[in-house]
């Protein structure tokens, strides 16, 4: 299994993280954003059992509601994938076939644009907070076997991996 996450001016333009995983099915797309949902969890008891990272629950709903949402799949029953732009209610605006191997891209711009007072906060902290997000991504790297999870930044034309 293998997560790259991506930056473009420590997040303040885009923040991508895709994966190898299994794909989100078709018939997932419109509750993905959705309060309270999760395919990964159909019972109470399977909380318990989950072994993967995917985004759960609340997680994907507020990142609609604070960002431009766009996430490009490719489920392992499908031979090919699909790009689907969700609105800040977390409804999808457009959804078109694209090439993409099997997993998912999560795609965020515009973090807190609709926020603008949050998001001033935000850029003027913006090297604060990306410490904080690489020091999250370090514990998650030294507590998960098997898995490759690499992060790439990028200021300017400059790339810089981590």
């Amino acid at each position: 299994t293998t997560i790259e996450i991506r930056l473009k001016e420590y997040g303040a333009e885009s923040f991508e993280v895709i994966d190898n995983g299994s794909g989100i099915e078709p018939e997932n797309y419109q509750a993905l954003t959705l309060k309270h949902f999760t395919s990964k969890i159909s019972d109470f008891c399977d909380i318990a059992t989950v072994e993967t990272f995917g985004f759960r629950g609340e997680a994907l709903s507020s990142l609609c509601a604070l960002s431009d949402l766009v996430v490009v799949t490719c489920h392992k029953s499908q031979s090919v994938g699909s790009r689907i732009e969700y609105d800040n209610d977390g409804k999808i605006r457009n959804q078109s076939k694209c090439a993409r191997d099997v997993g998912t891209t999560m795609s965020l711009s515009n973090l807190f644009h609709t926020l603008p007072v949050r998001q001033k906060e935000f850029h003027r902290n913006i090297k604060k907070e990306y410490g904080r997000m690489i020091h999250m991504l370090q514990g998650y790297c030294l507590i998960s076997t098997g898995i490759k999870i690499s992060c790439c930044h990028q200021i300017g034309k400059t790339k810089k991996q981590l």
